[in-house]
């Protein structure tokens, strides 16, 4: 069911903020930690280094590569808020979700990221917990991998092409990507908009199965003296 599903890709806890820090290590597929592969408050990314340290001696041999997070969000300046809406539906149910990131500091090491989840299912708005997150400047490429595969929403992803969006009077140049995933309802057909002009890089993402579908938009940018 709808409500299941939403459930297991969002950590919630009715009637309470609270302020949880999560230190992220580069992982292919993480936008914005917005994706239903989103991890709960208090839980740790798994390590892609895990392969490089069982076939390398010497991690510091590595190339030192770029964190596309990192990249996006350190353009900005401290205080920039960007909001997300997701609408959900089935036949039964309709379930949205705003997702609310600040940039909460930088450096030349790590960008720290508060993001706030709320669901409405038409009753009282459930506030999730915020949650902290550290995306450092850049990492150790593991062996026998592509560099550019840590930047895309999914490590199935493929660019569809190119397209032109238009938000709030202001054009930007969006990359295409699909992919399908597997879930608890089935497999999922995914089509996503990025642009690294726009924070957190998501401009727009439509998700659907058999039993769903879904739609997200972002809905507000807010950048300090802009």
């Amino acid at each position: 069911m709808l409500g299941q599903a939403t459930n297991h890709l969002l950590y919630a806890r009715r009637n309470k903020t609270v302020m949880k820090k999560l230190t992220l290590i580069p992982c292919i597929g993480l936008v914005f930690l917005l994706g239903c592969d989103s991890p709960a408050p208090n839980q740790t990314m798994p390590s892609p280094f895990s392969a490089a340290e069982n076939s390398s001696s010497n991690v510091e041999d590595l190339p030192l590569i770029d964190r596309a997070e990192y990249v996006n969000w350190s353009q900005f300046p401290q205080g920039t808020v960007v909001k997300l809406v997701r609408e959900t539906k089935s036949e039964s149910d309709k379930v949205v979700v705003i997702t609310t990131a600040k940039l909460a500091s930088k450096s030349d090491k790590k960008v720290v990221v508060e993001t706030q989840i709320t669901v409405d299912r038409g009753g009282e708005p459930l506030v999730n917990p915020v949650i902290e997150m550290e995306f450092l400047a850049s990492f150790r490429l593991p062996p026998n991998m592509e560099a550019a595969k840590f930047a895309l929403p999914s490590q199935d992803a493929k660019e569809e092409g190119k397209e032109t969006v238009e938000f709030k009077g202001m054009k930007y140049d969006a990359t295409i990507y699909t992919w399908d995933a597997a879930s608890e309802v089935g497999k999922t057909k995914n089509k996503m908009w990025m642009c690294n002009e726009i924070p957190g890089r998501v401009l727009r993402h439509e998700m659907s199965c058999s039993t769903f579908s879904t739609s997200e938009n972002i809905t507000e940018i807010e950048i300090p003296n802009s």
